[in-house]
């Protein structure tokens, strides 16, 4: 689904279109009723980076965004 979406995203974005993915890395799975429904921070940054070069994207800046453990990738559609 993930290689689907970043598929997408890359056939409709214009050559040298960017796309910033943020989400939760490196969090602590929880536990108990809510735990299974929390779906943040379960994908490694690098998995990522991996995902939309794969997809036709050239990452060119990644890191923590400075709140809690908010992570971002940010990638340019390759020409």
């Amino acid at each position: 689904m993930r290689e689907q979406c970043a598929g997408e995203i890359r056939r409709v974005l214009a050559p040298e279109g960017r796309v910033l993915v943020v989400d939760f890395a490196h969090a602590q799975p929880k536990s108990g009723f809510f735990g299974h429904f929390h779906r943040h921070g379960h994908v490694d940054p690098r998995d990522v980076v991996a995902l939309l070069e794969e997809a036709g994207f050239r990452c060119v800046e990644s890191g923590p965004v400075g709140i809690s453990s908010l992570h971002f990738v940010l990638a340019v559609a390759a020409v």
